[in-house]
């Protein structure tokens, strides 16, 4: 009886006790650690003969691997780019620096849209590249909105802001429009809501300027000089 009771107090604990949640991945973490499924017994002679030819750059009309080796340097082309894509997704949420932000970014894309072409000759765990790739573009504004402010938040911490009414040195003024010049040499590649952000930087320490400048009573800079020119006339 003893150990009858023993084991049923053993498969209530069991059953009673909750599971522990799974540790949740980063995205970019989990999705290196799948691995394309083995079909080669699923693909047809052609499809072998495509990936072939997409693995190795070439132009072959038939099949001069044999299927073990089609599929070990297809493991090894896609985790060679898995690899490119997950340090360079780390790193576009840790730079400073928007020409490698930008750069990083490209590499992703570039990666993901040549394992967007295996697709048609090898299965891929899901995600796969393409809906990878969907996932990825969707999730940049707000990874381009976090490096502009981690820019903002560096410059701001080797020269804090005072008062408003205090003046800003001109060491701090030029860390400050270098950071944002930074920003706006890839102003091309932001969008609306990017340059006013970067906007509210310029702000924080030029303060709202007037747009026009009165140069004489009731003159704008281009009335002024009309007037000049048509007095030396």
């Amino acid at each position: 009886m003893a150990k009858e009771k023993t084991k049923k107090e053993t498969e209530e604990k069991e059953t009673s006790e909750p599971a522990e949640p799974a540790e949740k991945k980063p995205a970019a973490e989990k999705r290196a650690k799948q691995k394309p499924e083995d079909t080669a017994s699923k693909r047809t002679k052609q499809e072998k003969i495509a990936l072939q030819n997409l693995l190795f750059g070439t132009s072959e009309k038939k099949l001069m691997v044999s299927d073990e080796f089609l599929n070990n340097m297809a493991a090894k082309y896609i985790s060679k780019r898995m690899k490119t894509i997950n340090a360079n997704y780390e790193s576009i949420h840790s730079t400073k620096i928007p020409e490698m932000f930008f750069k990083y970014c490209d590499e992703i894309e570039s990666c993901l849209e040549e394992l967007i072409v295996l697709e048609p000759y090898y299965s891929f765990k899901n995600p796969v590249p393409t809906v990878y790739k969907r996932s990825f573009l969707n999730h940049k504004p707000a990874a381009l909105t976090a490096m502009l402010n981690r820019i903002w938040r560096n410059a701001l911490q080797k020269y804090p802001l005072g008062k408003p009414e205090d003046e800003i040195s001109e060491r701090a003024m030029e860390c400050y429009d270098e950071a944002i010049n930074e920003m706006l040499k890839f102003q091309d590649r932001m969008t609306e809501d990017d340059l006013s952000l970067i906007d509210s930087f310029y702000k924080q320490v030029h303060g709202e300027e007037e747009l026009k400048e009165e140069t004489a009573e009731g003159e704008t800079p281009q009335e002024s000089s009309e007037n000049e020119e048509n007095a030396a006339e």
